[in-house]
């Protein structure tokens, strides 16, 4: 067998990953439609079909009602979220096209796979913020410590810079006779 020919054992699992990345894609193009859809409605007002009990969490602990006035400082964080949220849509949808045309370990899988890494810690400090500086909890200021998306964050920038020292020493191998 030719080394560059793809033996059928690997062709019926790069089959299987390109398969679920079909499946994952579109799973993320319906979140990221109902995402735009949501900002463009609010944007446009078209929300009115909405309950008067309707909540906006702009973090784990800090919610709004609809009709609520925001305080100055937290007007646009449920706007830049939502805005991260289509980003996370929009670079998943092109990690999964990827995929899904059977390109596992490229320069451009890595670059996506660090951005996301990148887009979870700015979105942990939005929360951080928000919960520390914009909340309370009985008049007494609410802390929050969590450490798992910053960690999280830092895993996925790790894990994208795994795959880059991956990806260059499979191209040195390919180099070398």
């Amino acid at each position: 067998m030719n080394a560059n020919e793809i033996s059928p054992k690997a062709n019926a699992r790069l089959n299987r990953i390109k398969l679920i990345a079909r499946i994952l894609k579109i799973f993320v193009a319906v979140y990221t439609l109902t995402i735009l859809a949501t900002l463009v409605g609010v944007t446009l007002g078209l929300v009115s079909f909405l309950p008067d009990n309707f909540q906006i969490r702009v973090s784990p602990h800090h919610s709004y009602g609809w009709s609520a006035n925001v305080s100055n400082g937290m007007i646009d964080a449920p706007v830049i979220k939502l805005a991260l949220y289509l980003f996370y849509g929009f670079i998943l949808f092109k990690l999964l096209t990827l995929y899904e045309t059977g390109k596992l370990f490229t320069l451009k899988n890595v670059f996506y796979i660090r951005i996301l890494g990148y887009a979870v810690l700015i979105e942990w400090v939005i929360d951080y913020i928000a919960n520390n500086f914009f909340n309370s909890i009985g008049n007494k200021p609410f802390i929050d410590f969590t450490c798992f998306p910053p960690l999280l964050a830092l895993t996925v920038i790790f894990v994208s810079w795994v795959m880059d020292e991956g990806r260059k020493i499979q191209e040195e191998q390919e180099l070398t006779v």
